[in-house]
């Protein structure tokens, strides 16, 4: 996890750094900005996806231990956690839908080269053409995760979990 952190902050320093020589250096900026705008134009979005990915489950588990908190009644709960849990209780079944919403609307565009590079980690491995509903793998996996923290939370008495 650190290694990732690491490589992330390296590369956002050299972005930062090539922003700055571009703004303060103007004969560098015409060689500069075409290289950022390629940058962000490739990772922004893909960027976003990954870091939902890896992040959304981890998350869910927190806001999970923190709703178990509440049900029990623990004297450790304070109302910044219970706020948050709610908020992140909202994100948790927004996004996916949203993923939804977004990949069936733009079926048709997400062959496309240029949204290939923007968003494909949204349907990355996924057949586009044998079913309407292939494409919304991804954001059911998202949903299917949630659901996998919401058993043991709402149901926290049983010895089986």
């Amino acid at each position: 996890m650190f290694l990732y952190f690491f490589i992330g902050g390296l590369l956002l320093v050299i972005v930062i750094i090539l922003a700055l020589l571009r703004k303060f250096l103007p004969f560098l900026k015409e060689k500069i900005s075409p290289k950022l705008q390629a940058i962000k134009k490739k990772t922004l979005w893909n960027g976003v996806i990954r870091s939902t990915n890896i992040s959304f489950f981890q998350t869910c588990i927190t806001c999970g231990i923190q709703l178990k908190m509440v049900i029990n009644g623990s004297k450790y709960q304070e109302l910044l956690d219970f706020l948050l849990m709610c908020l992140l209780t909202v994100y948790f079944l927004l996004v996916p839908f949203f993923m939804m919403y977004f990949l069936l609307k733009n079926k048709d565009k997400l062959h496309l080269e240029a949204w290939r590079d923007k968003y494909s980690n949204l349907y990355q491995d996924i057949h586009l053409h044998k079913s309407r509903y292939t494409i919304l793998y991804y954001p059911m996996t998202l949903l299917r995760r949630t659901v996998f923290v919401a058993i043991p939370t709402f149901i926290p008495n049983a010895p089986w979990l």
